[in-house]
């Protein structure tokens, strides 16, 4: 059986290490699953001046649209 895709959006400051626990579950579980980080977040040093939320939508949108099918999308804090 083919699961929807489940796409995992970190709030801010967080990577796509953020959803590390819940990311093996599901996918012990059978589900397909994507974490992101977003654009700025790679780390504590990348460089965010020029990073807008636009940048994190066109990342989220992006991911959405590289599954190809419909998706559950799961974000926490400021990515919600």
């Amino acid at each position: 059986m083919k699961t929807t895709p489940i796409i995992l959006v970190p709030g801010f400051w967080l990577g796509a290490w953020a959803w590390d626990e819940v990311a093996a579950a599901l996918r012990a579980d059978g589900h397909d699953v994507r974490a992101l980080t977003l654009p700025g977040l790679e780390s504590a040093d990348a460089d965010r001046s020029r990073v807008t939320l636009a940048d994190h939508v066109d990342a989220i949108c992006e991911a959405v649209r590289a599954a190809g099918r419909p998706v559950v999308l799961a974000v926490h804090s400021g990515a919600g």
